[in-house]
């Protein structure tokens, strides 16, 4: 028995010496219908926002992504939209996104703008997004204008970034 202990003792000792506390800080999207949101897989934070938009032809999905970031080579804070279905063509209806800072009647325009598009077997996707100057502020929301989708003038929701701190252990080889 007191064998049986010890070799317990030993391996949860080997178990969680693999485990270290760890803490971050990241920007979580969220948007105003229904969605839910991917963890990423070693430090669960909620870096992507997922949800459907139904259109007269088909039911797009899409995954949403905010930052602000500094780096040594460039620093901006950026909303990101990656569309997944089937189409003819996409595009934006106008180039009028903007950046909004809760408690602010100011628009910041994006110093850089992109849109991408992929087609493969069975679907296509649409990378698009705007970068803006950097933002310190806990908490903005970033606007893009209609999509255009074979025609069809489609309403994305705002983007609402939050940043977020989680705390908790993770593994040591992650």
């Amino acid at each position: 028995m007191r064998k049986a202990l010890t070799c317990l003792a030993i391996a949860g000792l080997i178990v969680m010496s693999g485990c270290l506390p760890n803490a971050t800080m990241y920007y979580r999207p969220t948007v105003d219908v229904d969605s839910t949101h991917e963890k990423s897989h070693c430090v669960p934070i909620e870096k992507y926002v997922h949800f459907r938009i139904n259109t007269a032809a088909q039911v797009l999905k899409v995954r949403g992504y905010g930052d602000s970031y500094s780096h040594s080579h460039t620093e901006g804070t950026e909303g990101q939209y990656v569309i997944y279905g089937n189409w003819k063509e996409i595009k934006y209806k106008n180039d009028d996104f903007y950046l909004a800072i809760q408690g602010s009647n100011d628009k910041i325009k994006p110093k850089k703008t992109y849109g991408e598009r992929h087609n493969y077997e069975g679907y296509s996707m649409f990378n698009s997004g705007a970068v803006f100057p950097k933002q310190d502020s806990d908490s903005f929301d970033v606007v893009f204008p209609p999509l255009l989708v074979d025609g069809e003038e489609i309403e994305l929701p705002i983007l609402h970034i939050k940043r977020t701190i989680w705390a908790g252990i993770s593994p040591f080889n992650c």
